[in-house]
C-alpha cells in the first residue's frame, strides 16, 4: 500500500498527495485506546513517510502533526508501538542540533529503553553525527 500511495516515475510524476491524504487520515488514530490501532497506525505511518521521495513536501503544520504523534508514542507501553515509532520518525531528525526533539528521544530511548527490539530499531534509524555517536558507541559496548 505504501509503495502505491507514493508511487512516481519519470512518466507518472507525483506529488505525493494520496500518502500525504492517508497519514492525515490515519495519524489522529494513533492516540487510540487499542492497542493493535496504535500499532497500525504507526506501522503505516512507518511505510507512507518511508516510501515518500526525497522530493515530497508536507505543510509546517501537518509535519508538526506527525512529529507529535510519532513522539508521543515514543513513549507507548507496547514495545512493538515503540519500534514502528521510531522507523517513522527517523526521517524527521536533524542529528546534528543537540536540541533536536527526534534525536534527544533517540538518545533517551538507546540508554533507558527496556526493550532490546526498541533498542535496535533506534539503533538502526538514529543519524550518525558527533552529538548522537558517543551514545551510539556506548551502546554498542554494553554487554
Amino acid at each position: 500500500m505504501a509503495n502505491l500511495a507514493s508511487f512516481s516515475n519519470d512518466k507518472y510524476a507525483s506529488d505525493s498527495e494520496l500518502a500525504v491524504d492517508l497519514l492525515e487520515q490515519i495519524i489522529p488514530l494513533t492516540k487510540a485506546k487499542d492497542k493493535a490501532v496504535r500499532f497500525r497506525t504507526c506501522q503505516l505511518t512507518s511505510k507512507l513517510l518511508n516510501s515518500l521521495g526525497e522530493d515530497a513536501e508536507v505543510s509546517d503544520e501537518f509535519y508538526e502533526n506527525i512529529l507529535n504523534a510519532m513522539l508521543l508514542r515514543l513513549r507507548d507501553k507496547i514495545p512493538v508501538v515503540r519500534v514502528h515509532a521510531a522507523s517513522a520518525i527517523s526521517r524527521l531528525q536533524d542529528p546534528t542540533d543537540p536540541e533536536d526533539p527526534v534525536t534527544l528521544e533517540y538518545l533517551r530511548m538507546i540508554a533507558n529503553d527496556t526493550s532490546k527490539e526498541v533498542r535496535k530499531s533506534v539503533l538502526a534509524n538514529i543519524g550518525i553525527s558527533t552529538v548522537t555517536l558517543p551514545a551510539i558507541l556506548a551502546r554498542i559496548r554494553y554487554v
